[in-house]
């Protein structure tokens, strides 16, 4: 199982104490038992945005665990790896890809893994998208979505529903701890 930890920088914008011990708790479990967890960045690495996420995860009582991740990747806000677009021009492209992690690379450290659990920045958004990203590329796999420890939740219902039309499942942060345990 690979826990994707999405966006987590959006935590620091909403704050949310019983949320940020649960992420840190679903965490160390992933930790403690050996399951490899991705920290999925939107900031290019080395900018001063990337810097100032990094320090304000890194002192934040219940977030840091999150930078502990066997895997660290940079893509877009949408949550998903860059892909070329209708109508990007080649000079565009090129500086986004020195930005982030190529396609193929995020589709290589997902793939051995036959079960992913989502937690992380806007559930609506971000997480979402990621969720939809890896349904696309593993078909077969099993994949949950964890709502009540993302960053926020505006259109939840619509959300869930989208996800559940792609055989993905919504559970409870306490139903993910168990699938560790």
């Amino acid at each position: 199982m690979l826990l994707h930890i999405i966006h987590p920088y959006t935590y620091l914008a909403s704050p949310d104490t019983k949320r940020d011990k649960s992420v840190r708790e679903l965490t160390s479990l992933f930790l403690d038992h050996g399951q490899p967890t991705l920290h999925s960045w939107h900031v290019p690495h080395g900018s001063q945005e990337h810097l100032a996420t990094f320090a304000g995860l890194r002192d934040h009582p219940h977030l840091a665990l999150t930078l502990a991740a066997k895997y660290h990747v940079y893509t877009p806000q949408t949550g998903r790896p860059l892909i070329r677009e209708t109508g990007m021009n080649e000079r565009k492209l090129q500086e986004l890809s020195a930005q982030y992690t190529p396609l193929e690379e995020v589709i290589s450290l997902a793939r051995p893994h036959p079960t992913h659990l989502l937690i992380g920045g806007y559930f609506e958004s971000c997480v979402l998208d990621a969720a939809l990203f890896l349904r696309e590329h593993q078909p077969r796999a099993t994949i949950f979505a964890v709502p009540e420890l993302c960053a926020a939740k505006s259109n939840t219902f619509a959300a869930k529903s989208r996800l559940f039309a792609h055989k993905i499942a919504c559970i409870s942060a306490r139903d993910a701890e168990r699938l560790v345990s």
